[in-house]
């Protein structure tokens, strides 16, 4: 599983935007540190889970 798993800075369970986009798997209910948790969001290939994201993608 190593290949498909990375760690996130715990400053980002801290902001509710990251949470929404991380569905725990195992380890309990809720996102928090030690749960290991699926990504929802957008994923790229190349560069993997971008949280400091343009602001382009906030533009409707």
């Amino acid at each position: 599983m190593q290949a498909y798993t990375t760690n996130l800075h715990p400053n980002t369970l801290r902001q509710p935007a990251w949470t929404a986009l991380l569905r725990p798997i195992l380890g309990g209910s809720e996102v928090r540190r030690g749960v290991l948790a699926e990504w929802v969001g957008e994923y790229d290939d190349a560069t993997g889970i971008n949280l400091d994201p343009s602001l382009e993608q906030f533009v409707l």
